[in-house]
Parts: structure tokens; sequence; C-alpha cells
């Protein structure tokens, strides 16, 4: 926690701010709390309402008396002992609702036009996006913490991470520039790629410095004089709001999920939300353009999804924004903020055109594809929580220009594999931002003629970042491609979300699929490809030879072939991602297999990290497993190994054991699709050889 000078000075501030906002309330809850102090012989000064030193000494002193610490927040045991029955603020859900967003000419100008479903929508109580933490961290600190070399990271030749927050924090100063000659534009994206790797690795380490740059945002009023500073910028203003923009939108994000993190008291809290309520409400963007000149003044027009002078009010830092505010104003019930994110909502969505493309970014030549890409994260992010909140299928919501969020998403992979639909959109000549001009014609004519791959106009594009960095629609829209790299997931695909929008979706939706137990939104019969015929052979054979297996459901199965790997001695490890499904298409395994074969014979190996995690009735129930049924199993701390013969009575004795052990009939489920797993890969190995 923070000093007892920097908590006061906070707490004083947060009292200030609550003043400024709801005076009546906070001067009759302060009142109140000097009136029962007063009664109870601690000296407040003058009975009038205002939090001062006084009033703070009297209460530390009553709290101390009564064995209870005061740490900068009023407790609700504090107030019930001096019988204040309300809270000077509701920190789980204030809100000062009287507030609106702030003059936003882009979405004003075109409101009429671009009306969605989300327009209107009051933010739910009691709504938080993570129901686990222990399964979030645990999916966090399984896949991400201790990866990353953090001193040979990517910017670390131009960053000088040490000063990132604070450049952070000012939005102006650029002191983490190891040559001086970086902007805040880039400084911003590089020194929040530098803290996300960071956080990454050692959550609970840098959460403290997202913590700081939110506390020097308050202790500094860096927000509060927004307007002021955008106004004293010097050369490019843009430069400040885009840099402001993407800063507090990626912090709001990353806040929303991971507050648990930053151990702020109540009252730290509830200046957060009152100074961001406030900023959204108050600064205004549009007069830094307007200070540019004509090009960059002109507004993107959403009746066609057309940008026409700079892309800024429709592209990059509108859709961090969209996912921000949303998020913070969910997460917090501030019905303000979550109100700006729809703003930023509906303009990002009148920009996916009646192509399904995303007008605001793909016009940018070889680099539009990957600008374009920046976009389906958030729609991943925005699809999770309109769906937890709402109920609302924001993915397959339809736009006011005939597409959806999720076509939108698929297109980008159609573009990937077709760069030719790139060239209508592509203007160098009135789109400064685009480079390689020409050249970019000329890269597709050769790609069209064989003389490229396609892969040459993929700038900052990857097959793999584009199905991790989305997990939810990947696994809708794609369950194949899904299928075959979810085994493949690793430290880069989580950095790329956090870098666009402040934290990565995959996280959030692998934390949220551990928690159902045998949940899938991908039906196993859309799943990857399998070889003809070993479906069928493990129904017959199933069918065939256990009893009751209508009981357990296991009527589905696919495998994804990943690679072969030689291994010493001649044998071979065939790695695969599996999944066996239940007659309603509910996922019963989804994971890591490895199938090793040799001279002697092979085994099917399973990954059971993941099950121990997540499904507890199982890990109580594998010492039976073990002891009952180990003639059947070689097991480790963390692999189960299936011996493997083309003999059916090895699957029979298998099989036998685990209906007659003494363990529950989810985990008969599990092990029973080891077997189909097992009799699979065995009956049909020779096809992935």
């Amino acid at each position: 926690m923070y000093s007892s000078v920097r908590i006061l000075h906070r707490t004083i501030l947060t009292i200030a701010m609550m003043v400024m906002s709801t005076v009546a309330h906070a001067e009759s809850i302060t009142l109140q709390i000097q009136t029962a102090l007063s009664e109870r012989g601690y000296s407040v000064g003058t009975l009038d309402g205002i939090w001062g030193g006084k009033t703070r000494s009297a209460l530390e002193l009553f709290l101390s008396d009564n064995d209870l610490e005061y740490d900068g927040a009023l407790s609700h045991d504090a107030l019930q002992l001096l019988g204040v029955t309300r809270a000077p603020v509701d920190v789980e859900h204030h809100s000062a609702r009287t507030l609106s967003p702030a003059h936003n000419p882009q979405w004003q100008d075109y409101s009429d036009a671009i009306v969605s479903p989300l327009r209107g929508l009051t933010v739910p109580s009691n709504f938080t996006l993570v129901d686990d933490w222990s399964t979030l961290m645990s999916v966090h600190m399984t896949h991400l913490s201790g990866q990353y070399d953090v001193a040979s990271h990517f910017y670390a030749p131009r960053i000088d991470f040490d000063r990132c927050v604070d450049d952070l924090s000012s939005t102006t100063s650029t002191t983490s520039s190891r040559s001086g000659q970086e902007g805040v534009v880039p400084i911003s994206a590089m020194c929040h790629a530098m803290l996300a790797t960071r956080f990454n690795n050692n959550p609970s380490r840098y959460a403290s410095s997202y913590a700081n740059i939110l506390l020097n945002w308050l202790d500094q009023s860096t927000l509060k004089n927004a307007n002021y500073l955008q106004s004293r910028f010097p050369n490019r203003p843009t430069d400040f709001n885009y840099a402001l923009y993407s800063n507090v939108a990626k912090v709001m994000a990353h806040y929303a999920l991971y507050h648990r993190l930053y151990e702020f008291d109540d009252l730290t809290h509830a200046a957060i939300v009152q100074m961001l309520e406030e900023f959204v409400s108050t600064y205004e963007y549009y007069p830094a353009y307007q200070r540019m000149g004509q090009y960059f003044s002109l507004l993107c027009d959403l009746s066609r999804a057309e940008v026409i002078g700079s892309n800024d009010f429709c592209g990059s830092w509108n859709t961090r924004m969209a996912v921000g505010a949303t998020l913070f104003g969910l997460e917090f019930e501030s019905q303000v903020i979550f109100d700006k994110g729809i703003q930023h909502i509906e303009i990002m969505l009148a920009m996916f055109d009646q192509n399904a493309m995303y007008a605001a970014q793909i016009g940018r030549g070889r680099e539009g594809l990957s600008y374009a890409d920046q976009v389906s994260p958030a729609i991943d992010q925005l699809d999770f929580a309109f769906e937890k909140a709402f109920g609302i299928d924001f993915a397959n919501m339809e736009t006011v220009h005939g597409t959806t969020p999720g076509l939108v998403y698929q297109t980008m992979l159609k573009v990937a594999n077709n760069p030719e639909l790139m060239l209508p959109y592509y203007n160098p000549d009135s789109d400064p931002t685009a480079r390689y001009r020409g050249e970019f014609r000329d890269m597709v004519a050769e790609i069209e003629n064989g003389q490229r791959p396609v892969q040459d106009v993929w700038e900052a594009f990857s097959e793999r970042r584009y199905i991790l960095t989305v997990p939810g629609l990947a696994r809708e829209f794609h369950p194949e491609l899904f299928s075959s790299y979810w085994g493949q997931r690793n430290k880069f695909d989580y950095e790329f979300g956090n870098r666009i929008t402040g934290f990565s979706i995959l996280t959030l939706r692998e934390a949220s699929w551990r928690g159902q137990a045998v949940s899938n939104p991908v039906s196993v019969t859309q799943a990857a490809p399998r070889p003809v015929g070993a479906r069928q052979a493990v129904d017959e054979w199933l069918r065939g030879h256990v009893e009751n297996l209508e009981a357990y459901g296991l009527y589905e199965s696919s495998i994804s072939f990943i690679d072969a790997q030689s291994r010493e001695g001649g044998d071979q490890k065939l790695r695969f991602v599996a999944v066996v499904a239940d007659v309603d298409g509910n996922e019963v395994f989804n994971g890591r297999v490895n199938y090793y074969v040799g001279e002697t014979g092979g085994s099917i190996g399973i990954d059971l990290v993941p099950i121990f995690e997540t499904n507890l009735t199982f890990a109580r129930d594998w010492n039976s497993v073990v002891e009952q049924c180990g003639d059947s199993y070689e097991v480790s701390s963390d692999w189960v190994d299936i011996p493997v013969t083309k003999r059916d009575d090895m699957y029979m004795n298998a099989w036998d054991c685990i209906v007659q052990a003494d363990v529950s009939d989810q985990s008969k489920m599990l092990f029973a699709s080891w077997i189909t797993i097992a009799k699979n890969i065995d009956q049909e190995s020779e096809n992935f050889r």
C-alpha cells in the first residue's frame, strides 16, 4: 500500500471531488459523521459539513479506540459504529448519472443515421466481468507468467521502460525515448506494449505500474486539465489527443478486468471513477483537429462508411475508447462512461461497410490488413461483454450497412488470401498515412501472377494471431482453425490484445470457458477435419463393445493433427488437439494429446494440467483412478498415458475398470473420452503420418 502522506493526500482529494459533483449529498454525510463524532466526545472543530484534518484525526482516534484502523476508506463497519447509515459513495456502483458524454461531433453529426440496438441500454446493477477471479489468474499464471524475456523486448533499444509510467501519466512528456526522437504517439504505443509484457510476466508486481498511472492522473490533475493541455501542446495537438485517448482507454479496460490487483482503498477507487466520469463528460478532442487544418478536421462519412480526411475520428483510438469505456462503465456501473463507450461503438459499427470491410483502416495499402485486424480483438471483447451483461449477440448484430461484426472479422481472412479486395479502398493521394504507394498495387499484381506469395502483403498480419487474439469469434466462425491453433497459444498472442485495447480477451474467454463444466459453443460436427471413416470406426467399436454408452453420451470426436516429431531411438511423437463432445454438441474434453509410436507399440498422452486446475471433481477422483486402474493407465503428475494396440481388449479392459471405479459420472465421461481419442488415433494413425 502507499505511504500515509499519499493516502491522506488522496483522501482529501477524493472528498473534494465528491463535493464538486454531489455537494449536498457529500456535505450531508460528512456533517453526519462530524455530528456523530462530536456526540461521542471526539473534537472535529466546527460542524460545517466540510471534510478537513480535524475531522479525519477525530475519525482515526475513534476507530483506534474501537480496535479498527483507518486506511483511507470509510467502511460500512465504521459508519455503523457512528450510527451513519449511508456511505458517502457506493464505491462498487457509483455513478454521476446527471453527467453526459462530452461533445463528440463525429457521433453527433451522424447520430440519427447510425442508431444501434445498444443505444439507451442501462448499465445493470451488481455486474462483473469476471465471475471466478481465481480461475482467471490460474489461466494467466499457467500460460503467461515467467515466459517473457522482458530485458530483450522488441522496443527495449528505443524505450527506457523505467520512465514509461511518467510519460504515460503526463501524456505530454517523452523522457522514455532513448534517442529523444520519439513523439507522444509512439511513446504511448511502445510503453503500453512494454508494460503489457511485464504485466503478463508478473501481474502482481506490474499491476502497480498501471495503478501509479491512475494515481498520477489524480495527483497531477492530468485528465481534469486535459482540454488545457491539448490547447498548449506544441506542433501536432492531434498527437496529444491520440496518445491521451489511447492511454485512458487502455488503462480503463485493464482496470475494469484486473482492479483487484491494484489494491486501492475504497475512497481512492471512488475518486478514480469520479475522475474518469468528469473526463468523458468534459474533454473535447475536436479542437485539436481544427487547429491542424482542413484535412484533419474532415469527419468520416458514417452514412457511407468512408474516410474523407483523417481516419482518427473513426479508427484506432475510437475503437480503443469503445472497449475501454464500455467495459469500465459496466464493471463499475458508471452510466456516463458506458454511454461514452456506446457512442464510440456506434462509430466503429458504422465504418463496417456493405462489403463487410472495416473501411476506417483497410485502405492503408500494404499495412491495411494489419491495421484493420486491430478491430478484431475489440469485436471479441465487446461480444463477451454484451453477451454477459445483456444477453446480446454482438458479433451477429446487424449494422446500419447491412453487415455484422462477425462478418467483418471473417472478411479479414478473405482479404489475407485475396489482397486484391483491398485495392478499391486504396488511395495514396488522399491518405498520407498509406505507405508504399504504387508499390502496393504492383505487389498485388505480382501475387495474382504467381510471382509473389500472398503473405508478402501481410504486413504484421498472421493467421495464428488472427485466430488466437479473437478466440470467441474464431471458435464460432472458424472452428477448424481454432481447434488446430488452440494448442499453440502462447505469449505473443496475449501481448497483442494488451497492446491494442489494454487487455487480452484470450485470458478472459478461457477463464469463462473453464467455468462451464461441459459447455462449448462449437459443435464438434463443425470442428477440425478428421480422416474419413475415423468417427464411424470409433462409433461402431464403442457401440459394439461398451454397454450403457448413452449414459455417458460420447458420440462425437474430432482430432486435429499439429505435427510429427522424431525422437531418440527412431520413435515418433505425433501431436494433436482433440475434442470429444456429447450428443448435444457440448464439449467433454478439449486439449492436447500426444501419440507416441515406435517398434514396440505406442501410447496416448493426455495433458492433465488444465483439467486439474478447473475440474475439482476430477482432481478428487484422480487418486481413486490411479489406485483402481493403475494397470490400464501409466500416470505422472501432469500426464496420463494410455497404452494402445490394435487389440480391442486393451480398450475394453480400460473401459471396464472405469465403469466399475468409485468415481463420479463426470470423471467417467472424461476417462471415456480419452478411450475414444485413443481408439480414434490408434485406428487411423497411418493417416496422420
